[in-house]
């Protein structure tokens, strides 16, 4: 038996809480409103390149957060679709608060500073896409070519081509963030916690 409730912060941040107490760990999911189609066409691949990039250093943690999610145990992963970009993780219960505070310091401080590295991460993640004339053979890429058009900005392919990756800067990213981490996006938290914990823990 679960329960859900729904919440909405001044900043306009909506909050999902679902309370299961038979669970023994928890999950956070961070939902932004913003993908691969809304990329501006000489920055495609910029929403991938973010959802790269905000876990390798922020202000607070200038090596990246991925020995803290270690250390809380965290099975964190990100993924950049067409309209959306979503970070999640699985913790105990214990620590979903410290791994929600995590994703919210990744997501409003990155420092960009890694970018010229994880540049070449990306650059060697599209090298290794099966391609045809330039295009990506990917199943989805094909169909949202074929059912929209090679053009439509839902059917360009989310990692961005080479040329585009190359030309991404810090500034970009920048106005990326303010455009779709401050636009407001949705907080999933769940796990065998009352709904006022798992509403605190999601709390900036």
């Amino acid at each position: 038996m679960h329960t859900v409730k729904f919440h909405r912060f001044q900043n306009g941040m909506r909050v999902v809480t679902v309370s299961r107490p038979h669970l023994h760990s928890a999950a956070v999911r961070v939902t932004l409103p913003t993908g691969s189609a809304h990329d501006p066409p000489r920055l495609s691949g910029v929403a991938h390149f973010f959802e790269h990039i905000v876990f390798r250093g922020t202000e607070r943690r200038p090596y990246g957060a991925d020995d803290v999610l270690g250390r809380l145990s965290a099975d964190a992963n990100a993924g950049a679709g067409r309209h959306h970009t979503t970070f999640r993780a699985t913790c105990s219960a214990r620590n979903v608060a410290a791994t929600a505070e995590v994703f919210h310091d990744c997501l409003t401080g990155p420092t960009f500073q890694a970018i010229d590295g994880e540049r070449e991460v990306i650059r060697s993640e599209i090298l290794g896409h099966e391609r045809h004339g330039g295009l990506s053979m990917d199943s989805g890429d094909i169909a949202h070519r074929l059912a929209l058009g090679a053009a439509h900005p839902a059917a360009r392919e989310g990692t961005g081509d080479d040329e585009s990756v190359r030309r991404i800067a810090a500034t970009h990213l920048r106005v990326h963030a303010r455009k779709s981490v401050h636009a407001g996006g949705r907080v999933v938290l769940a796990g065998p916690l009352p709904h006022e914990e798992l509403l605190a823990a999601a709390k900036p």
